[in-house]
């Protein structure tokens, strides 16, 4: 019979890993949420997910206990996972979407921001390009400015 401090110390050790695991699936869940995978892109998903839990639950295990596994291990991590889903998944479900939301939101305004930045010189090319054809002066000009341009968005 092992001393009640060792026990109680596997237990806890068995609850944090519960919660992880709650922690990690709800991450997981939330990415499924936002990438709307299709197809065969489903399962490698969930073959990612599963090898990034195995070594969390083996890791888990074996700071604990040296893997053996006993009941209360068992109870310690069902004890962890349905704590953390009961209490804890619905509050960090809504932060995760809100961070997520966030984030689109900003990479969709950067997007929009570089599309018309783009728009924008390919327009004073062209109004150039018509001031260059007019005179003699601004045609060097502006020959040079289109060409420097062009140069600049091949890069």
């Amino acid at each position: 019979m092992e001393p009640l401090d060792i026990q109680f110390y596997r237990v806890s050790i068995m609850v944090l890993a519960g919660a992880a695991t709650g922690l990690l699936l709800d991450a997981y869940r939330i990415f499924r949420w936002a990438t709307s995978p299709r197809g065969i892109l489903v399962h490698l998903e969930d073959l990612v997910f599963w090898l990034i839990l195995t070594p969390v639950l083996i890791l888990s295990l074996l700071v604990s206990n040296w893997v053996t596994l006993r009941l209360y291990m068992f109870a310690g991590f069902a004890l962890g996972l349905g704590s953390y889903l009961l209490l804890a998944s619905p509050v960090v479900i809504l932060a995760l979407r809100f961070v997520v939301s966030l984030i689109s939101r900003a990479v969709r305004a950067f997007l929009r921001w570089a599309a018309a930045l783009g728009r924008g010189v390919r327009g004073l090319r062209r109004r150039l390009g018509a001031t260059a054809r007019r005179s003699r002066i601004a045609a060097a000009v502006g020959r040079a400015l289109v060409w420097a341009g062009s140069r600049w968005q091949r890069r």
